[in-house]
């Protein structure tokens, strides 16, 4: 059968036309730059560095491991992240689907009754059955682009999920940390409350004797009730970081054991940054956000292409039974292009385009924040290490300075205030320097979530 020659023309004109009206994606990595180095690298120069992985195996403690395996198996969080990996993958699904034609069966059975007056009453049966296929040609690229995004959008949704692990990983490394401090500080204060009910029974018998004063006595008693009152306000937030701790594993409280370890490490790993460009490369939320980056750049390719007209093609093949028994079939050509519509479709495409610059422009902060997090990570370590130095020096002078007002007191060179005093300092230089240390540990767990880790491996959700 002979094509009409106009219609010949006009699908050769829009064949022609099409390579110049398909949408171009625009958003490259190569468009962000990031400094050269970390402005916090004391001096040293910057020089690419492998991946950290598994930062947790470095403290070599099994109750952590312990407890982060419970959390990587039982984490709300992550199972919210994987039934979000799950729907993206579905949407793939849902946007593959449209690159290939589309097959329907259909079948149709109808009785019918006409009277003719005089001529009495007829009866007709009609049974088919059909098999109709349909194609959209993808001239414009509006579904290779909506294919695109929603394969983009997956990815994201995969790196979401491995951010999840590291934050996750942080969290509780952070948490179980605390715990730890808060053990420490408990087993300090008992060893406090014993010295201090060694110090009142010292003082009571020197009171009894007639060398001491009452008002010994008295700040014997009270530095002894503010020791286990401060005591009973640890061992509360003890309670409350356990807590605190199960939730994050996705455990009701008091059905995770948290551990008994109340010593904290001294010798902490020291990390290396790299290079902040390796961040694009590591940090699975920037990965995350520059495929939402790529994604909505190919909506908007998609949102260009329906201001063209839409192609398809289809055919169907069947066969009547009644009245006559044959086969039926017909083939087909579609165009349908918008002409009058009160300008929905350049708004939504002007929509799309805006929406991208929100993406580039949550990118590039995304992207500062990142590298502000490895500079305060940094910082922070560094500041604290040297802070941690100058309180071990204060912890042994405050240690010799009670020793000295104890044996002065006991001879009777001085008053009890000056050894309660020296007592407290002692308390307090060694509260602080366990303080610090667990802010040491705080500040490589940050530096170590900034600079990006592999984590555990991720096996994609089957279809």
């Amino acid at each position: 059968m002979m094509q009409h020659p106009r219609s010949l023309a006009l699908l050769l004109a829009l064949a022609l036309a099409a390579p110049g009206c398909v949408y171009t994606a625009k958003v490259k990595r190569d468009d962000f730059k990031v400094p050269k180095g970390f402005a916090g690298a004391e001096g040293q120069k910057a020089k690419r560095a492998k991946p950290i992985g598994r930062w947790w195996k470095a403290f070599g403690n099994s109750e952590l491991e312990g407890l982060l395996k419970l959390a990587f198996e039982g984490s709300l969080d992550l199972e919210i992240a994987r039934a979000r990996l799950e729907a993206a993958q579905a949407r793939v699904g849902v946007a593959n689907a449209d690159l290939y034609p589309k097959l329907n069966g259909a079948g149709n059975a109808q009785r019918s009754s006409q009277v003719f007056g005089p001529l009495g009453t007829v009866r007709q049966n009609q049974i088919s059955l059909s098999l109709s296929a349909s194609y959209e040609v993808d001239l414009w690229g509006k579904v290779r682009h909506a294919r695109a995004a929603a394969k983009h959008q997956l990815a994201a949704s995969r790196e979401n999920l491995r951010a999840a692990y590291i934050t996750i990983a942080a969290q509780l490394t952070d948490a179980y940390y605390l715990l730890v401090q808060q053990r420490a500080v408990i087993t300090l204060l008992d060893k406090t409350i014993k010295n201090r009910e060694a110090q009142v029974e010292l003082v009571r018998r020197r009171y009894q004797s007639g060398v001491s004063r009452a008002a010994d006595l008295y700040q014997a008693l009270q530095s002894l009730a503010s020791a286990k009152a401060q005591r009973a306000q640890t061992v509360g937030q003890l309670h409350t970081g356990a807590n605190a701790l199960a939730a994050l594993v996705g455990r009701y409280p008091g059905r995770v054991d948290a551990g008994k370890l109340d010593v904290l490490p001294e010798e902490i790993t020291k990390l290396t940054g790299g290079l902040p460009g390796q961040l694009l490369l590591q940090r699975p939320d920037l990965r995350a956000a520059f495929a939402q980056l790529k994604a909505a750049d190919h909506s908007v390719g998609a949102a260009f292409a329906a201001h063209f007209p839409s192609i398809s093609i289809g055919g169907s093949l069947g066969r009547a039974f009644e009245p006559t028994a044959g086969n039926v079939w017909s083939i087909f050509a579609n165009l349908t292009a918008p002409i009058f519509n009160g300008g929905a479709i350049h708004a939504r495409y002007k929509e799309r385009k805006a929406q991208l610059k929100e993406s580039i422009a949550t990118f590039r902060k995304t992207l500062i924040n990142a590298v502000k997090e490895v500079e305060d990570a940094m910082a922070r370590g560094r500041a604290v290490a040297i802070r941690i130095k100058h309180l071990e020096t204060r912890v042994l002078a405050a240690e010799g300075a009670l020793r000295l007002s104890t044996d002065q007191y006991t001879q009777g060179l001085t008053i009890y205030l000056t050894v309660l005093t020296a007592e407290q300092g002692l308390l307090a230089a060694r509260t602080e320097l366990l303080a610090a240390r667990r802010e040491l540990i705080s500040a490589r767990i940050s530096l170590a979530r900034a600079l990006g880790t592999r984590g555990p491996a991720i096996r994609p959700p089957h279809p």
